[in-house]
């Protein structure tokens, strides 16, 4: 693999990184906002329209903490290129090289670069991206499921009278 085909795997990598973590995201969001923030309400006897109101405001949140997450750490060819560096010795540390146009390396640079070339191209594709925040979210959308379900199946919460109030 030359450098720059490898440069563009890890623009590819990038794209499909973002993509993922955007997919993860929207899960996690919508599972918080269609099933946990309507069981919250649920279980604490909200009407019906309080749910929705709270699913809505929670779904809201939640997309907007998947944008802001997305545009605060952008994933582009560098922060993926700096995962592998970390994530896998045999590129010693110098993936970024493949991101370098071509006529400014020097001859060690360029050495280096073919060396890095022919490392990375030896990696299992399936192993290159990082996972961590992608895990993260589905754990997340998971979490929001398994708290919801019994929430909605335990129905809602009896109403506590005041002292000398009759209960309805």
């Amino acid at each position: 693999m030359t450098p720059l085909e490898a440069r563009s795997v890890l623009e590819r990598l990038a794209d499909r990184h973002r993509q993922r973590l955007a997919v993860a995201g929207t899960v996690a969001a919508l599972a918080i906002g269609a099933l946990a923030g309507p069981a919250l309400g649920h279980a604490l006897g909200a009407s019906t329209a309080w749910q929705a109101v709270t699913g809505v405001f929670v779904l809201a949140v939640g997309l907007a903490g998947l944008v802001a997450r997305l545009r605060l750490r952008p994933v582009d060819a560098r922060a993926v290129a700096r995962h592998l560096d970390q994530a896998e010795p045999r590129l010693q540390a110098s993936t970024e090289l493949l991101l370098a146009p071509a006529g400014e390396a020097g001859l060690l640079d360029r050495l280096q670069r073919e060396r890095v070339a022919a490392a990375f191209s030896a990696l299992d594709p399936a192993l290159l991206l990082p996972r961590r925040g992608e895990r993260s979210l589905w754990t997340v959308a998971a979490m929001s499921i398994v708290v919801a379900i019994p929430l909605l199946l335990l129905g809602p919460a009896p109403r506590l009278a005041l002292a000398g109030t009759p209960v309805a």
